[in-house]
């Protein structure tokens, strides 16, 4: 009977559903969510705190960290060290939801209205971006 748990787990494998847990992750989501699918939320930083929650309280199943497509803006830097990886029998994947694009993004969003200077130099107001003149 050694066989019928690997061919529950291929079974499932194959019809593309997964055993493991997710917490999801969004762009529109909030660092308040639980990470339900409902209500995902909103950084991987939070991702991680909550990923880190359950390897404290002992992982049971495999992990997924799953991302919604959009641009995730990191004001820091996201440090992932191995025991974020889980274990041989629960491992912790960090993947995007299928067919979505996701960006990390470690810089700062430029405003989207440029002006064509009369000499020809393309230039912006960066108010309120972070990168105000000696905030570099």
């Amino acid at each position: 009977m050694a066989v019928l748990p690997h061919l529950f787990t291929l079974f499932y494998c194959l019809n593309g559903m997964s055993l493991a847990e997710v917490i999801h992750v969004s762009p529109k989501g909030d660092d308040a969510h639980p990470g339900s699918e409902a209500m995902p939320v909103a950084t991987p930083q939070r991702a991680r705190e909550l990923s880190r929650q359950r390897i404290q309280n002992g992982l049971k199943e495999p992990l997924e960290i799953r991302f919604a497509e959009g641009t995730y803006w990191l004001n820091e830097t996201l440090e992932l060290r191995p025991e974020d990886s889980g274990n041989r029998e629960c491992p912790i994947t960090w993947k995007a939801e299928a067919g979505a694009r996701v960006v990390w993004s470690g810089g700062k969003e430029l405003p989207r209205k440029w002006l064509k200077g009369d000499d020809g130099v393309w230039s912006t107001k960066l108010d309120r971006t972070g990168l105000e003149e000696g905030q570099w």
